[in-house]
């Protein structure tokens, strides 16, 4: 499996506020006739390694929601997106047949308590725990400031709540 990561963070809504022309820019879509932006290359890009069977998890750090849709057409196989993507909308269109990876904040994991973990770990299980190809962890990386008992706390809770 190979882990692309796209720096997306302008995509937040800081960038571009919610119901404005920006943003979803046209020219950041996969279809054929766009080349001025990366996504129509990405199928040029995996082809290599999806020919070898190589699975294409695609990692993105701000709000995806909109693009989930022109990465599948872009033949990537799965997504492990930051908290900002909402989980239960993809697990819904994609949870049966991509690999799904994340969406624990680490807002939560990073200043907030157990309760607040053991929260945020029910919610992802009860918004993508029943698809077969997802997998609880982190939205992106642990953050180095972190404490180290909400790092253990987060391992218990992944595994009481995780099973299938």
């Amino acid at each position: 499996m190979a882990d692309i990561h796209d720096s997306c963070k302008w995509l937040s809504k800081i960038h571009f506020p919610k119901n404005t022309p920006e943003r979803r820019p046209q020219e950041y879509t996969c279809k054929e006739q766009d080349i001025s932006w990366h996504f129509p290359l990405y199928p040029q890009i995996w082809k290599p390694l999806k020919d070898k069977g190589i699975k294409i998890l695609f990692w993105g750090d701000g709000n995806m929601d909109e693009f989930t849709d022109d990465l599948v057409k872009c033949g990537v196989d799965g997504f492990h997106f930051r908290r900002e993507t909402n989980l239960k909308r993809l697990a819904e269109k994609y949870g049966k047949d991509k690999i799904i990876v994340g969406n624990i904040s680490t807002q939560v994991l990073t200043f907030k308590g157990r309760e607040e973990i053991e929260n945020e770990v029910k919610r992802c299980v009860a918004e993508a725990g029943r698809c077969p190809g997802y997998f609880l962890n982190v939205a992106g990386e642990i953050p180095y400031n972190v404490p180290t008992e909400n790092i253990e706390f987060l391992f218990e809770a992944i595994k009481k709540y995780g099973r299938r």
